[in-house]
């Protein structure tokens, strides 16, 4: 017993110190505005997008650095398997996002690929269903990528 307390000790003393630091930590400190120009591609995606990044916005009078965004995302959704009837089993989903980034100091063009297979569910409304989900956590995983980006340069 006095032996696994001890393991225990030591365990909590190893991971308090391991310096692990959240990713998105500094994220709210941000010198940096978003304005963006234009969005093209599939509207729930981009509106996604545009949502995630709204904390981001530019606001009238401020000082910081701004950067105007050119939004395009396609989407696919690509029979991978077909079983003996025909029918697809399984999907591939995969949205390409091009962000054409425009500040006085750089323009710079990004592609972000996000891929998902899905398979085939019986129930229609309950395939949509989970297709909006994977739709809604591409968008949010592109928003924070190009946060991420826009952040370290």
């Amino acid at each position: 017993m006095i032996i696994r307390k001890k393991i225990i000790i030591v365990f909590l003393f190893l991971v308090c110190a391991c310096g692990y630091t959240p990713v998105y930590k500094g994220m709210n400190n941000v010198n940096f505005e978003i304005e963006l120009i234009n969005l093209s591609g599939d509207r729930l995606i981009n509106q996604k997008i545009k949502n995630d990044l709204s904390r981001y916005k530019k606001i009238d009078g401020s000082k910081k650095k701004l950067i105007k965004l050119n939004i395009n995302s396609d989407y696919e959704k690509i029979g991978i398997s077909k079983n003996l009837a025909g029918e697809h089993t399984s999907y591939e989903l995969k949205v390409t996002t091009t962000v054409n980034i425009d500040s006085l100091e750089q323009k710079k063009q990004l592609i972000f690929i996000e891929k998902f297979n899905m398979k085939n569910i019986s129930d229609k409304f309950e395939q949509n269903e989970y297709e909006l989900t994977i739709k809604d956590n591409f968008a949010k995983s592109i928003a924070n990528e190009l946060i991420t980006k826009i952040s370290q340069f």
